[in-house]
């Protein structure tokens, strides 16, 4: 079966990481993905390492933070010449369904009824209330094209809730993301048991926040919390992982100075391989307010490490709180309290990290996604309508990259 995936940017980031691993795993089956991406960078890296084909074409996303009508015609008619040589190309490559990877594209739904094959939308945002941005022609356009798909999955019930309230999508699927193999969980264990027991119990305790460092995700909250560590006599570090807007950062980095708390909060920037600092921390952060699932979150658990999270979006789907990490409600102060409860008490934290483990090894794996999403392909496929093709003509402005 082959199938092309669409995604939206050309770096790694939470949705192509788990695009890629989808993919790796729909191979074993038989599945053969080409990737569509609007230019080079990590992503298209890491697909000529794992020797995946991918083309490269700019189209453009159908979402914006200030949609305006010139804004969205233009960008209609650059999409519109852009999937007439595309269809050409996937046409002959014989592609037998599309996937889109995010909602804030529809080139990939184009390209679906241009070539009469299925088509898969995989919402991975809220869109408004994580990013604020709304799609450039309109939220009715946009639902109809979500119902004229043959299959949408939603990484999460928050998100299926916030998409399809009132029910009239049919045939959506909630398919949480899986962060890895079975064998691959077991040595992740393997490898937290050995750094627990490596670890100086007078040590601080590290608490470690990964993610893009912006606003939203609740950097600036967790280091007001761990100042308010500080003042009740709690012994703690914070690590903070990721990139950003450096306007950011360096309010970040000066409301750590004022605070008093620049010897206790390290930046680590941005890293290919976060698990090394999930295993070197004692528990994870997830500060934002509206996660549309939170890879990170599921990662930081599959280290054997509880994650306090805030009690909205999606976050309370993956914490069951005081089972298999904790989560809060309100600002710093409510975070200082998990914080301080779980700092004051190892074993706590313990024996809730072991409990994030087994969560994420009975039902997050990446063989329960692999399944689930493998069966949606194969029932839209064997389904799907054949007909002849009309031929257009081939625009070359979307050229394959050499893989």
């Amino acid at each position: 079966m082959k199938v092309a995936f669409f995604t939206h940017y050309p770096k790694l980031f939470g949705s192509n990481r788990a695009l890629l691993a989808l993919m790796q795993g729909l191979k074993a089956f038989g599945v053969e993905p080409l990737v569509i991406i609007p230019g080079k960078g990590p992503m298209t890296d890491k697909l000529e390492a794992l020797g995946i084909p991918y083309l490269t074409c700019p189209f453009r996303l159908v979402f914006a933070k200030h949609p305006r009508a010139f804004d969205s015609a233009k960008r209609g008619w650059a999409n519109f010449w852009l999937s007439l040589g595309m269809a050409r190309r996937l046409r002959q490559l014989q592609v037998q369904a599309v996937y889109s990877n995010t909602i804030v594209i529809d080139f990939g739904f184009v390209l679906g009824r241009r070539l009469a094959v299925p088509h898969i939308w995989h919402i991975r945002e809220f869109g408004d209330l994580d990013y604020g941005v709304r799609p450039i022609r309109g939220w009715h356009r946009l639902r109809r094209s979500l119902e004229e798909s043959s299959a949408v999955i939603t990484i999460s019930k928050a998100i299926s809730s916030h998409w399809f309230a009132d029910a009239t999508v049919k045939n959506v699927h909630v398919i949480y993301d899986g962060v890895a193999l079975a064998a691959d969980l077991d040595a992740r264990l393997l490898a937290a048991r050995k750094a627990f027991e490596a670890k100086d119990p007078r040590a601080p305790f590290r608490f470690v926040l990964v993610g893009l460092l912006q606003p939203a995700k609740g950097q600036q909250t967790a280091i007001r919390a761990l100042h308010l560590l500080r003042q009740a006599g709690t012994e703690a570090r914070l690590v903070l992982v990721g990139s950003g807007d450096e306007g950011y950062v360096v309010k970040c980095k000066t409301l750590c100075a004022e605070l008093g708390v620049a010897d206790l909060v390290s930046f680590a920037g941005y890293v290919d391989n976060t698990l090394p600092f999930y295993l070197k921390a004692d528990a994870g952060l997830l500060c934002s307010r509206a996660e549309a699932y939170g890879l990170v979150t599921v990662e930081c658990m599959s280290c054997a490490r509880p994650v306090i999270g805030h009690a909205t979006g999606a976050t309370p789907e993956l914490i069951a709180d005081g089972s298999n990490g904790l989560l809060y409600s309100g600002g710093a102060e409510q975070l200082a309290q998990c914080m301080r409860q779980l700092a004051e008490n190892r074993p706590l934290a313990a024996s809730l990290g072991q409990n994030a483990w087994r969560r994420v090894k009975e039902e997050l794996g990446i063989e329960q996604s692999i399944a689930k999403t493998l069966a949606i392909l194969e029932s839209v496929v064997s389904s799907a309508e054949t007909g002849p093709h009309r031929e257009v003509a081939q625009v070359a402005v979307c050229q394959p990259a050499s893989n």
